[in-house]
């Protein structure tokens, strides 16, 4: 008995090494540059993807104004809860900040991402992660996950779960007061 326990705990071991292992890439399999990445401080990888107005965007695009990344789908209870926040921070900061929401498109499908926007009215654009190479760039895990940029593209914060307006007007606010 005393023998079984012992490979159980081996098991969960090694298993728990490689999932830390194969949720880190190794920076030789990184497609970042020098100073990109996902970490506060670092220039937030660029990226090229098909909004869901047909239109190709690239991040870079929208440097010179903050930014806000928000990586959804359209079934995440979580992604429903901050839908309407989102909506409502575009009417009263759109001038003065991007809001960039990439749906998983991977995960999700067109009919159901094109029912979302409808029904909660984004007015920014909707960019569509078709592989999901975006989403790896970026580590999503959870979602929904959300990046706040300075106007350089650097990632001044991060936050990991559903937003409430409360909170995004905050982080927005200290976004565009740099604080």
């Amino acid at each position: 008995m005393k023998k079984n326990a012992q490979w159980a705990i081996l098991a969960v071991m090694i298993i728990c090494i490689g999932l830390v292992f194969y949720q880190h890439p190794s920076p030789s399999k990184s497609t970042s540059q020098p100073g990109e990445g996902v970490d506060i401080g670092l220039k937030a990888p660029d990226f090229t993807l098909e909004g869901l107005d047909s239109q190709t965007y690239r991040l870079a695009s929208f440097r010179g104004k903050p930014t806000i990344v928000n990586f959804w789908a359209s079934w995440c209870g979580p992604c429903v809860d901050e839908a309407p926040s989102f909506a409502k921070l575009h009417e009263a900061y759109g001038s003065q900040v991007n809001i960039v929401a990439i749906n998983l498109t991977t995960l999700d499908s067109l009919e159901n991402v094109q029912a979302f926007v409808q029904r909660y009215h984004f007015r920014f654009p909707i960019l569509l992660d078709t592989a999901g190479d975006t989403a790896a760039k970026y580590r999503i895990q959870p979602i929904p996950s959300t990046f706040f940029l300075d106007k350089n593209g650097v990632i001044v914060d991060g936050m990991l779960g559903a937003l409430d307006a409360q909170t995004l007007k905050q982080k927005t606010d200290e976004l565009l007061t740099g604080t």
